[in-house]
């Protein structure tokens, strides 16, 4: 029985080339990308990094991010995410 490396036998391959295409979404596909922009839960993911409306600062005086300070929903988002995906 004769067991191959993978040292051996790349010698033997081609090099791997990498093709990037890109292409437009089809129409389904912008319409289920706009849908899940508007999730609520995806807004307050896309916002996390902004500054809380709230406008507490850090002992250096640096707004807090809306995701490390008021509550806003986060609970919400938390508990979706670790849920088990529902087949």
């Amino acid at each position: 029985m004769y067991n191959s490396t993978k040292e051996s036998v790349q010698l033997q391959l081609p090099r791997k080339r990498d093709n990037i295409v890109l292409c437009p979404l089809t129409d389904l596909q912008k319409d289920v990308y706009r849908r899940i922009l508007a999730l609520d839960s995806v807004k307050i993911m896309l916002t996390a990094d902004d500054p809380c409306p709230c406008g507490e600062r850090d002992s250096e005086g640096l707004p807090y991010k809306r995701g490390s300070c008021c509550e806003q929903g986060w609970g919400k988002v938390r508990s979706h995410l670790s849920s088990p995906a529902v087949s």
